[in-house]
């Protein structure tokens, strides 16, 4: 049989209309559309908490002492400066980037729209490597002539602020680009709780930057200006590398543990994998369950219109079709179902992913770090759900039609 005549049939010229298999493609596109609408959200979702929670540079490891609880108390060396030089050693490291904190207490006060705040922090010193990828343009990690010292605002604490500024006061929700510039003063020495340690030191700060590489209890300073306010020599609790390749973390990470240092970004990471894996596994399942649901429905359709359509079939086998034209018939019959349910299904799946991830980001009120639309397609993905939509209408359509290959048109014809 001719391929134009054979789509013909396949299209309804056997007795039936294609308008009524309109439902069954319309199963199948919905089980499309929300395959990607979850997928599509799911991987948005992943590479937000994985930005927020193990940053924006995803050849930045973070290395610190290994620790042990004593009760409710967590315990850790520090890190010296032959660890440093040990971490430096390690092949596959580019650079070490050292991080310790101010023992003494810190208070920073600012105005912001004509409201004064102030809060207790803890200050941070850090080299400037480590904050330079994440520097507003046009600022640097280095101390003006006129002794202003360089801040960088840990993200989360930011984001504490925004949300504090804008439930509290009738200001708007700040973003990075709003406290670039500013200026605020260090306390050093003094906290809300009377406790006041030596002199006190007042320090003019200028924020150049947000950043998700540094602490979460305050602002982070040059290193060398933090060994001017401490007593002591600084002690580093944390240091992060500077990778050749995101590829070889794993294998750095083995050297780390050997040396009796720990990377909890890494443990992190592999729980956020773990967790990953089961809902797509479970989004998985419930896709395919509703892919079998329209699957049944098409094939007791299918197998209905066998039935129906056996006279004409009959008389078709009669003039000469062969049972290779009637298998084939039904496939292509269901094989369009299926390519045009799964091609409306990811069209409509996607526009309403778009609509869905960009509802859900205006909920958060426009908070830094939630991108604009949080709905991000795979089209790797979206490309196989279409694949296993269509071989799934032909899966339920084999033995239907394989039922209309066996028919014998002389039984046919003496009905």
């Amino acid at each position: 049989m001719r391929p134009e005549r054979l789509l013909r049939l396949a299209l309804g010229q056997t007795g039936s209309s294609p308008w009524r298999n309109l439902n069954l493609a319309a199963g199948v596109a919905i089980s499309i559309a929300t395959l990607v609408v979850l997928f599509g959200l799911a991987r948005g979702l992943e590479g937000t908490l994985r930005e927020r929670l193990l940053g924006t540079l995803p050849d930045r490891m973070r290395v610190q002492p290994a620790s042990f609880h004593v009760g409710p108390m967590r315990l850790a060396e520090s890190l010296d400066e032959q660890a440093i030089a040990r971490l430096q050693a390690l092949p596959g490291v580019r650079a070490v980037h050292r991080q310790a904190r101010l023992t003494r207490p810190v208070q920073l006060r600012a105005t912001y729209g004509g409201q004064s705040f102030w809060s207790d922090v803890v200050l941070e010193g850090v080299d400037p490597g480590l904050v330079e990828p994440q520097l507003a343009r046009g600022h640097s990690f280095e101390r003006s002539p006129d002794g202003t010292v360089p801040a960088v605002l840990p993200r989360v604490m930011m984001d504490v602020l925004a949300a504090g500024v804008s439930i509290h006061t009738s200001l708007p929700a700040i973003a990075p680009e709003m406290l670039t510039g500013r200026h605020f003063t260090l306390l050093v020495g003094q906290s809300s709780f009377g406790a006041e340690v030596g002199p006190i030191r007042q320090q003019r700060c200028v924020i150049v930057g947000i950043s998700d590489q540094i602490g979460l209890g305050g602002p982070s300073v040059p290193l060398e200006f933090l060994q001017e306010l401490s007593p002591t020599p600084l002690r580093y609790h944390a240091a992060t590398l500077s990778l050749d390749s995101a590829a070889r973390a794993p294998e750095i990470e083995e050297r780390l543990r050997a040396m009796g240092l720990e990377a909890p970004g890494m443990n992190l990471a592999r729980q956020i994998d773990s967790g990953i894996t089961w809902v797509r596994t479970a989004l998985a399942l419930f896709g395919a369950a509703l892919l079998a649901m329209s699957a049944m429905s098409l094939y007791a359709s299918l197998s209905l219109q066998v039935r129906e359509e056996e006279p004409t079939l009959g008389l078709y086998r009669a003039l000469g079709a062969s049972r290779r034209d009637l298998l084939a018939l039904y496939l292509v019959r269901a094989g369009l179902l299926g390519a045009a349910g799964s091609l409306v299904g990811l069209g409509s799946g996607l526009l309403a992913g778009a609509w869905l991830g960009r509802g859900i980001a205006s909920l958060t009120g426009g908070a830094p770090g939630i991108p604009l639309a949080l709905f991000q397609p795979d089209p790797r993905a979206c490309l196989g759900f279409v694949v296993f939509g269509i071989g799934t209408c032909l899966a339920a359509g084999l033995l239907p039609a394989r039922r209309a290959a066996r028919l014998s048109p002389a039984e046919v014809l003496r009905r």
